[in-house]
């Protein structure tokens, strides 16, 4: 009994970093646009939460304005009107460069390379910024 359970213990591991593994680049991606959007479109400043960045750049007072709005609409990143707050921001941020999300594949990803390339120095060390940047070439190689 022992030995069953030991083989089913390391087939729901492999099974769960297997999902895991899945899930990373797509939330890399997901941080990638949080980030850009802080950092070019709400004007990320030193010691600044990426939050408060971010919900200025939707146009929200503050972060916490962000996270009020998300909780009354009842899902932290599947409310509607965050949404679309959010596709607005990734058309502006897009622009900037003359490109579209319809442009796909490589142009968006020399693109989005750029922009993260022309962040500030503080956005880009800050925490949130580091993780960002780790994960990039995995995020890059799901736009070609």
């Amino acid at each position: 009994m022992h030995a069953t359970l030991e083989r089913r213990l390391v087939a729901l591991e492999a099974d769960r970093a297997s999902k895991a593994a899945m899930q990373r680049p797509f939330m890399g991606a997901a941080n990638l646009m949080v980030l850009l959007i802080a950092g070019h479109l709400g004007g990320m400043m030193e010691q600044e939460a990426v939050a408060e960045a971010y919900g200025r750049a939707l146009g929200y007072e503050s972060g916490s304005d962000l996270r009020s709005a998300l909780r009354a609409e009842g899902a932290i990143l599947d409310g509607e009107e965050h949404q679309r707050r959010h596709r607005e921001a990734v058309d502006r941020l897009l622009a900037m460069k003359g490109v579209s999300v319809t442009n796909g594949g490589t142009p968006v990803c020399d693109v989005l390379q750029a922009l993260f390339d022309e962040l500030p120095e503080h956005v880009r060390e800050h925490s949130f910024g580091r993780k960002v940047r780790d994960s990039l070439n995995e995020v890059m190689d799901m736009f070609l």
